[in-house]
């Protein structure tokens, strides 16, 4: 029955969607996969459709009642699907405030993720899914201070209300 309805669901969503113009809320809205200082990190690319939802999600966020919390977990989610995606086409199937000491906690925690991610052999799905991880866990310690500063105007496109809202998966 939930897949009956996902697919009506996303049906609406398509049907909808090709009246929108999503360019707009693309560029004015999103900055892409930010990394600080502009690391190489990997997935870049391949995430950028879930970043995008995502910037969109955190600028939106308190005008539509989406929470960081289904921002941040839609958007892991979008990376995880992203993951499967790329691994189905490598295989030839088409389908707030936080105190210094929890900051310090939270660097320490990405960064034995990222050590855990090298030892990941590159381009297979558990090395893309552990990315998704790495990427789920940095925004949801560090990105808060940029949740809900959309401009209320850019906010009203329709474009922004299907791209932001974290019920919209990918």
């Amino acid at each position: 029955m939930r897949l009956f309805f996902s697919f009506f669901q996303t049906m609406a969503i398509i049907l909808a969607s090709q009246a929108v113009d999503f360019q707009k809320c693309i560029t004015k809205m999103t900055n892409g996969c930010s990394i600080p200082l502009n690391l190489p990190f990997p997935y870049k690319d391949i995430f950028l459709p879930a970043c995008e939802r995502h910037d969109i999600c955190y600028e939106c966020g308190k005008m539509y009642n989406w929470t960081r919390n289904q921002c941040d977990v839609s958007f892991q989610k979008n990376m995880l699907t992203l993951c499967q995606l790329k691994e189905d086409f490598k295989n030839g199937k088409q389908t707030y405030n936080v105190s210094i000491w929890e900051k310090l906690k939270s660097v320490f925690y990405i960064a034995s993720q990222l050590f855990k991610w090298i030892s990941i052999k590159s381009g297979t799905l558990d090395h893309c899914n552990h990315g998704a991880k790495v990427y789920y866990s940095s925004v949801d310690k560090f990105a808060h201070p940029n949740y809900g500063s959309g401009d209320p105007i850019l906010c009203q496109l329709q474009c922004a209300n299907l791209l932001g809202n974290p019920k919209n998966l990918i």
